[in-house]
């Protein structure tokens, strides 16, 4: 949705200067591996005391959670495979 390939997604923008930590949360959340094979966000800068909130992945996970909440459905008539989200 992002990169704005598919033409049947909605489109998502980010506003560089109204949201300038989003945007950087985002671009830095690094992925790795988890036991399962499968590719996940690595977490462990919310754990770590010398970096700020604004520069963790907190920004870039409630992101994910509106964009995924706002267009779940819009990706289900997509047939894009995404795995079930619990709360907990």
């Amino acid at each position: 949705m992002l990169l704005e390939k598919e033409k049947s997604l909605y489109k998502v923008r980010i506003n560089e200067a109204n949201a300038a930590e989003l945007k950087y949360s985002m671009e830095f959340a690094p992925a790795k591996e988890d036991g399962n094979g499968r590719v996940v966000k690595d977490k462990s800068s919310e754990r770590k005391k010398g970096i700020p909130a604004e520069e963790a992945t907190h920004l870039s996970d409630a992101a994910d959670t509106i964009i995924f909440g706002e267009f779940r459905f819009s990706l289900d008539d997509f047939n894009a495979n995404y795995f079930e989200v619990k709360v907990r």
